[in-house]
């Protein structure tokens, strides 16, 4: 049984007073260095820093995998498509929320991807992200 509903959103705001003491923490500390909660405990119980909190409402999604990432990035852009200025489509169908960086796409479909400078051409794709620099083309 979980102690609350509530977890860590991993969004941290230090003030620049604190970034000394992250490398103090790091050459004291010979356990969980890389372990955040472990600092922001030491921060309390050795320096007697203030740690605050903030409850934050809404909907809030882990995206530390491609699904969650694109289920994140579908309700931020909606079925908007974004195409960047210098990318190339040609006799190309995109659609259901495409985000199109400086690209070639030709005779493609693309649904629901996020493309970063790829050169594209014969593929269909659904539910990706394609990462920068990706040649795919299907003779």
């Amino acid at each position: 049984e979980p102690i609350s509903p509530y977890i860590s959103l991993g969004i941290y705001f230090f003030p620049p007073q604190i970034f000394p003491l992250i490398e103090e923490f790091l050459t004291s500390s010979l356990t969980d260095r890389d372990n955040l909660g472990s600092f922001l405990s030491w921060l309390i119980e050795k320096k007697n820093k203030p740690v605050i909190g903030k409850l934050v409402k809404g909907k809030w999604i882990d995206i530390g995998s491609r699904h969650s990432f694109l289920e994140a990035y579908r309700i931020f852009v909606g079925r908007s498509t974004f195409v960047d200025e210098r990318a190339e489509v040609l006799n190309s169908t995109l659609y259901h929320s495409v985000i199109l960086g400086k690209s070639r796409i030709v005779n493609s479909e693309l649904k629901g991807c996020i493309v970063d400078s790829a050169n594209l051409e014969n593929v269909r794709i659904e539910n990706a992200i394609v990462g920068k620099g990706s040649d795919l083309r299907v003779k």
